[in-house]
Parts: structure tokens; C-alpha cells; sequence
């Protein structure tokens, strides 16, 4: 074997060692310990290659190969990844769900319909529920209410012709039972149906939220659920992050479709 290979192979080795020694200073005492002795070995065989230390006899040339590839096996050995000890923190999962079941869904719904309107509790509140094949729930409400905004706008001008409420509300529930999001549906093909469309959205958020949710009306403001065809941002969904969910809103020009939805999703 060339020397001369061996001796430039062993001083890599002994540089790789001394790298390795003191990256293992700020490490534990077994890492430095294999760190520090992988070092001493390669000075030795370096030593031994360049004829600068005595040796007390003639060495063959497989014998200083072995004793190289001993060094090789050893600095690998001190450069595997040791195992992590300590306590490993769990990763916070997000909500999969409202922690609301049906029922309880639909009762606090109608808490908040009966606060807006003492005198007819039952106006505006979910009428029925019909499950779908695809496992979803889809509600409507009363429109009692409505056809009182319908009849006051008429009287008051801002619109010539009778209305039918167009909003329903879609709730998919995980395999507990417990709601996992709640889309509502609705147009705006009318003023009043526009307007019955934004207050089902906040109810919706108030009886998710357990309480009175964001101030309604800032709510459909920055949801532009009153918007019309003037707002450049019309063709945009919106997205809102409040306490415990997060909804986005989407619409479009009348163009292309008076349809208007918005969905909750736990978060």
C-alpha cells in the first residue's frame, strides 16, 4: 500500500476526529469520551504512517490497513445519532367539531331568535330538520318574521313584489353526533332575503359561540353580507377567525349568481 495515500486518508481521518472532538464539548460525557478516543486513535495511526514516532518493530502494510479501517469504523460509530431522552410534547390538535349536538344546536339557535323578538319568539326559529342521505342535516326556519319585513318594506317602497325566505342551514355532524360545521345558504336576489340570509349567518355564530357572538353588524360588514354589486371585492370569499370558529363567506355579482353562502367551521 502507498504510504503516501494512507498517511493523506489518516490526516483527513485525524481532522475529521478533531472536528468531531470539539463539537462534542457542549455534548455529553459517552458522546466526548468516543469524540476524544476516535481522536487519539488517528494521531496515533498518523503518527505511525509519517515515521515520526518509533515503532518497535516492522509493521506490514494489512496490518496498518486494519488498524485504519478500525479508526474509520470507530469515528463512525461516534458520529450516530444518539437517542433523545426527555419528555416529548404532544402537538396541539385543532377542534374537530362544536362540541354541539343537533338538539342542542337548535335550542340555543332559538334562544337567540326569541331575544331579537320578544313578542313573537317563534317567528324566526328552525322549523324542521330533515336528514339527508349523506348523512347531513338540512333546517329551515320560520318565516313569520320575514314576511313582516317583506310587507313593511313594500309599504315603505323598497320593493314592488312579494318574497319567498330562500335560507337554509346545512349542519354536518362527526360520528359522535356533534356538529362539525354549519354551512347556511341564501340569495340575494331580493332585499329581504338578503337581509334574512346575514341575520341567520350571526345567529348561527351566536349559537355556536354559546352567547351573544361580534356585534352584528360589524360582523356583516367585514363578511359584506349587505354588499351589493358595487363592492370591487364581490368575487372574493372572505374569511373571519373569532373565538372558537372560523367562517368564510362567498358571493358574486348578480352576472353570475344571486347565491350567497357561508360556512363555520370549528377553530
Amino acid at each position: 500500500m502507498n504510504h503516501n495515500i494512507l498517511h493523506g486518508a489518516l490526516w483527513r481521518f485525524g481532522t475529521a476526529g478533531r472536528f468531531r472532538a470539539r463539537s462534542c464539548a457542549g455534548r455529553s460525557g459517552s458522546d466526548a469520551h468516543r469524540g476524544a478516543t476516535s481522536l487519539r486513535l488517528a494521531s496515533r495511526i498518523t503518527q505511525i504512517a509519517s515515521g515520526s514516532m518509533p515503532r518497535t518493530g516492522a509493521r506490514p502494510h494489512w496490518l496498518i490497513a486494519f488498524i485504519g479501517f478500525a479508526v474509520v469504523a470507530a469515528m463512525g460509530f461516534a458520529l450516530l445519532p444518539q437517542p433523545v431522552t426527555g419528555t416529548i410534547i404532544a402537538a396541539a390538535k385543532s377542534p374537530t367539531s362544536f362540541g354541539l349536538d343537533l338538539p342542542s344546536f337548535r335550542a340555543a339557535f332559538d334562544r337567540t331568535e326569541a331575544a331579537k323578538n320578544p313578542a313573537n319568539p317563534a317567528s324566526g326559529a328552525i322549523a324542521s330538520c330533515d336528514h339527508m342521505p349523506d348523512d347531513s342535516d338540512q333546517c329551515t326556519t320560520g318565516d313569520a318574521g320575514f314576511l313582516r319585513s317583506v310587507s313593511l318594506m313594500r309599504a315603505a317602497g323598497l320593493m314592488d313584489h312579494t318574497a319567498k325566505q330562500d335560507v337554509t342551514i346545512l349542519l354536518q355532524r362527526d360520528r359522535d353526533g356533534r356538529v362539525a360545521s354549519v354551512e347556511v345558504d341564501g340569495t340575494r336576489a331580493d332585499q329581504a332575503n338578503a337581509l334574512r340570509f346575514s341575520d341567520v349567518v350571526t345567529d348561527v355564530l351566536s349559537a355556536l359561540q354559546g352567547q351573544a357572538g361580534s356585534d352584528a353588524s360589524v360582523l356583516k360588514m367585514r363578511l359584506g353580507l349587505m354588499s351589493g354589486d358595487n363592492d370591487a371585492t364581490i368575487n372574493e370569499p372572505k374569511t373571519i377567525a373569532l373565538p372558537g370558529t372560523t367562517v368564510q363567506c362567498v358571493r358574486s355579482r348578480s352576472n353570475v349568481s344571486m347565491l350567497v353562502r357561508c360556512i363555520f367551521h370549528p377553530g
